[in-house]
């Protein structure tokens, strides 16, 4: 197809991702009562795009049936939209960050906030351009945010010192390689020994537009043009029905990344590169999920459980480093009347 009119259909896309949460909700952006259960500090937050807020509860792991929100960000003052794509969490600061497709938001206290709550906002777009996916180097303060800015543009945008700026209009760095579309990032700075320097950049193949993962190193020097040291193809088309979030478990060199109906668990991930199908790309582990168009993901390391988001609900699996092809169980939370989930993340 041309580039024009593959641009058009993933400019498309990602608007009729939005609108079809919002829609699909059925929310009218009125935010959901908060039901009397417990005052502990919230560990679970989800990105609930029919109401257009942050739903939160104390108990990241709550039993099968309707999920429990004890806390709910919801209203003007939050500048929350229905296009909440992803979260990134900054557990020691109570902090999360947040991405709407034209913002990049920090709510402090996140663990404790509810209602009407202002956010910080870390960069916005004007007419155009999108934010999709972000992680946080908690080590060196940086926030990473894949953005895509028009048919033929797309750049890794990294802003410094990120827990105390406020409204940047210029990233401290930023690159670019050959590329389509730009999904999600994953950075790993770990101060192992060698240490970690290794950024994972989920992408459509400029030529082919089917995904792969950009594996490149010496991550926090990156600037102007690069070139990734190493391709993981995966080779799917990407829809909005496609997970859009990858999770690193930096300590353990493990690469958690979405494909139709599963996550690949990439042990050794730094080093890996060629297809899915070779030995050299292939999984370590792939977790099939009950449901296909889920949304997000994200893992919780202390109780080493994997978090699925879908439109309907919650899917939560235990034993994530280990567990292979369909877990024995997995614990289903449901989304209310009116929620639409999209995001999640979890403070251990």
């Amino acid at each position: 197809m041309s580039v024009m009119h593959f641009w058009t259909r993933k400019l498309a896309i990602l608007s009729l991702f939005a609108l079809a949460s919002a829609c699909g909700g059925g929310g009218d952006g009125t935010p959901p009562s908060t039901p009397p259960f417990g005052t502990g500090a919230s560990k679970l937050f989800v990105g609930d795009a029919g109401q257009q807020a942050i739903g939160s509860s104390s108990n990241s792991n709550p039993p099968q049936g309707t999920a429990v929100i004890q806390r709910v960000v919801s209203g003007a003052n939050t500048m929350l939209d229905s296009a909440l794509i992803d979260f990134a969490i900054d557990a020691p600061r109570d902090r999360l960050y947040v991405t709407d497709l034209r913002s990049i938001l920090a709510f402090d206290n996140i663990s404790a906030i509810s209602g009407n709550v202002a956010p910080h906002v870390i960069s916005s777009f004007g007419p155009s351009g999108n934010f999709v996916g972000i992680d946080l180097d908690r080590n060196k303060d940086q926030l990473y945010a894949a953005v895509n800015l028009g048919t033929l543009s797309q750049e890794v945008r990294v802003f410094n010192s990120v827990s105390t700026v406020n409204n940047v209009t210029a990233p401290s760095r930023t690159f670019t390689f050959p590329t389509s579309f730009l999904i999600d990032v994953a950075i790993d700075t770990t101060p192992t020994i060698p240490p970690h320097n290794v950024l994972y950049v989920y992408h459509l193949n400029s030529v082919t537009n089917l995904t792969e993962i950009a594996v490149f190193d010496n991550a926090t020097s990156l600037n102007g043009s690069v070139t990734p040291d190493r391709i993981i193809t995966i080779g799917e088309s990407y829809s909005s029905g496609n997970a859009a979030g990858m999770f690193i478990d930096a300590a353990n060199d493990r690469l958690y990344a979405p494909r139709l109906g599963h996550v690949m668990v990439f042990d050794n991930a730094s080093a890996k590169f060629g297809t899915v199908a070779s030995v050299t790309g292939a999984p370590s582990r792939t977790i099939d999920l009950p449901v296909t168009a889920y949304t997000n993901i994200t893992v919780d390391l202390n109780a080493n459980r994997l978090y699925a988001v879908d439109n309907l609900g919650l899917n939560i699996i235990d034993n994530a480093s280990t567990v292979n092809a369909s877990p024995p169980t997995v614990t289903r939370a449901l989304a209310s009347s009116g929620s639409t989930f999209m995001a999640v993340a979890v403070k251990p």
